[in-house]
């Protein structure tokens, strides 16, 4: 029989998409002056795979990832995916279309999991109108992707960038369990 224990804490980061780089600069700002401490800001990557934001955010876009440098609870998530709801709701045009779009998500040891508001079939609800998607999974030295990660987070330079992010990760995991 399996005993109840408590989950390693998990690496916080959000995906954050939108026309141009000075609005997300924007946003990272937001985040530093709210008191996160950003430990990791990606490269800009082309949001090209999928027209999904077009209507609502033109085209061209773009995303960049950022992440914390505290790490959470894997609960946590939920309160976050608020927080960046109500972040995104500043950007907003005057017809109520948003303009920058922020995901944010969680990266564990074995998988990266990404919040959102809408169910699906492979989605776990995590209280609060948040589902848990796993969107990768670690294993063998690399990401593998599962038949519904959006096609753009198996790309090589995104795939690079995201196992970086695991690799300050598990040094701060490290870190954390020897001074416990």
């Amino acid at each position: 029989m399996s005993e109840p224990q408590e989950p390693l804490p998990v690496k916080a980061f959000m995906s954050i998409i939108a026309g141009n780089p000075a609005m997300i600069s924007e946003v990272v700002g937001l985040l530093i002056k709210e008191g996160k401490k950003i430990d990791v800001i990606s490269e800009i990557f082309a949001f090209s795979h999928t027209d999904y934001y077009k209507d609502e955010m033109g085209s061209d876009l773009i995303r960049r990832f950022v992440a914390f440098d505290k790490l959470i609870l894997p609960e946590d998530i939920i309160d976050i995916k608020h927080y960046t709801y109500r972040l995104e709701g500043r950007f907003k045009d005057l017809d109520g279309r948003r303009k920058i779009n922020i995901d944010p998500g969680c990266i564990a040891p074995e998988k990266i999991i990404l919040s959102t508001f809408k169910n699906f079939s492979h989605r776990v609800y995590l209280g609060k109108g948040v589902y848990a998607d796993i969107v990768l999974i670690y294993r063998g030295g690399g990401y593998k992707p599962l038949e519904w990660t959006f096609p753009d987070y198996c790309e090589p330079d995104m795939q690079s960038c995201l196992i970086s992010i695991r690799k300050k990760y598990m040094l701060q995991l490290r870190n954390t369990r020897q001074t416990v």
